[in-house]
């Protein structure tokens, strides 16, 4: 049985358990290191990445072991690629400027609702 000056370690591997906040603080720079391989041109993307991992992390509610947050940590990253990232090489800003010149384009195109409405009625404006 453990006291509380020994450190928890989990059944049958003899791994420290860590809280959530220590394992985002000590992955630190294994998170850095894996979104530098994530995305090895856009640094503003491997700050995204990072921090997204040690969000994945901070988000648990209770200790596990290093290995799980780090596993945790790099699908979080992947997601996030896969929902964020471009396949074409673009960045985040491309991105967001593509999405957003979309939208304009689809706000000019919607007609008003109100005429939308009295023609549904069958009232002619």
């Amino acid at each position: 049985m453990n006291t509380n000056s020994e450190p928890k370690t989990l059944k049958n591997t003899g791994e420290e358990k860590l809280h959530p906040v220590a394992a985002a603080v000590a992955l630190r720079k294994f998170f850095r290191k894996t979104a530098k391989k994530l995305a090895p041109k856009d640094r503003a993307m491997q700050e995204d990445l990072a921090q997204e991992m040690a969000l994945a992390v901070l988000q648990c509610k209770r200790p596990a072991a290093r290995k799980f947050f780090c596993t945790l940590g790099e699908w979080r990253a992947k997601d996030f690629l896969r929902r964020y990232g471009d396949p074409a090489g673009g960045t985040l800003e491309d991105i967001m400027r593509r999405e957003e010149a979309e939208n304009e384009r689809a706000a000019k195109d919607e007609e008003d609702p109100s005429e939308r409405v009295l023609e549904l009625l069958g009232v002619q404006a």
